[in-house]
């Protein structure tokens, strides 16, 4: 999936609304985006950090939900958002491009990520197309058109929310006894989206009662519950649902048991990495011999996390033929990986 940089009045102004135009430079000597392409948006942002340690957390702060004057601190640039700080969506509705081709308008829309991820996964890629011979003969007018082609019509959807399938699609408005080649969808994609407008699944009833219409709405909640404490916290917007916003609030409170959760998984990610360094196929970098059956590794995956919880402070494991694996908790909490075969290899976790 494709991003769009905006900035943080942009931002505001895309969620206020739910549809911005944004205009990109084109360098490239093809068109990158085309409509119905699903983005993220990379916006100005900061990573917070631990007031106790002043280590950095997976908590963020964005400038577009900035309210009043922020002394003292420098947002990062849009460019180096990290892909987990990401929260908004849009599906690309409309292109209009510059006549020398160096730069596009693109207009957004704002969709969730549940309905970006569908579109994404029909995987768009640019072709650059094989340059023509400047002797290359013209065809004669007779092989330039075919009388008889009959354009592609879509008249069979999915439900990106069910995936139920929907057949006899006709576009709103249009006559029922139209040809053949005059009904249903041009593209598979308008296809999907409209037979979602018309599923009956508990999810796109939810949309349509909620929303009013499948896009163009912007999404209102701003505050989340946190699961451990109660507390009510401030999340910034951007979420249809209250589950989903009370999930955000838990993730960035600042409660004990908040700040104990995001530890222990930043733990868990950091130790798993070392993991595939050591016994996955990242090994061979450091030419060491990889596993090469998963469950031996999902075993010391399982082991980092009984560690990061504080279930087990160690243990130790005989890969057969290979080598003997440990995990354990080091005194200043870290989680530290070891590999011993004639040598021992060993990496820490984060704090």
């Amino acid at each position: 999936m494709n991003a769009i940089i905006l900035t943080a009045e942009e931002t505001r102004q895309f969620v206020q609304s739910g549809t911005i135009t944004k205009t990109i430079s084109t360098k490239s000597t093809y068109i990158r985006h085309k409509i119905g392409d699903a983005v993220y948006v990379r916006e100005p942002w900061i990573r917070l950090k631990d007031p106790k340690t002043g280590e950095g957390t997976n908590r963020f702060t964005y400038a577009s939900s900035a309210t009043g004057e922020q002394p003292g601190r420098s947002w990062a640039s849009p460019v180096s958002m990290p892909t987990d700080a990401i929260r908004y969506y849009a599906k690309i509705t409309d292109i209009l491009t510059d006549v020398d081709e160096r730069a596009q308008s693109l207009t957004i829309t704002l969709i969730t990520k549940a309905e970006a991820e569908p579109i994404d996964a029909g995987g768009y890629y640019p072709e650059i197309a094989a340059p023509v011979p400047e002797n290359e003969p013209e065809l004669p007018v007779e092989d330039k058109f075919d009388p008889s082609f009959e354009p592609v019509r879509y008249t069979v959807g999915h439900c990106p929310h069910c995936g139920r399938e929907w057949s006899g699609l006709a576009r709103p408005g249009e006559e029922l006894g139209a040809p053949a080649s005059e009904r249903g969808f041009a593209t598979q994609e308008e296809a999907d989206a409209h037979a979602g407008e018309i599923c009956v699944c508990n999810e796109a009833v939810f949309r349509r009662s909620y929303e009013g219409s499948i896009t163009g709405v912007t999404a209102a909640i701003m505050t989340g519950t946190c699961k451990y404490c109660g507390q009510v916290v401030e999340i910034g917007g951007g979420y249809y649902r209250q589950e989903e916003a009370d999930i955000t609030a838990s993730e960035i409170c600042n409660c004990w048991e908040a700040k104990a959760e995001r530890t222990a998984l930043e733990q868990i990610a950091s130790a798993r990495d070392n993991i595939q360094k050591l016994f996955g196929r990242e090994a061979a970098e450091s030419g060491l011999i990889p596993i090469e059956k998963p469950e031996p590794v999902e075993l010391l995956n399982n082991l980092v996390e009984l560690v990061a919880r504080r279930h087990i402070s160690s243990a130790t494991v005989q890969l057969r033929g290979y080598c003997r694996a440990k995990v354990s908790l080091t005194p200043k909490l870290k989680i530290k990986v070891e590999r011993a075969e004639n040598k021992v290899y060993q990496l820490e976790a984060a704090e």
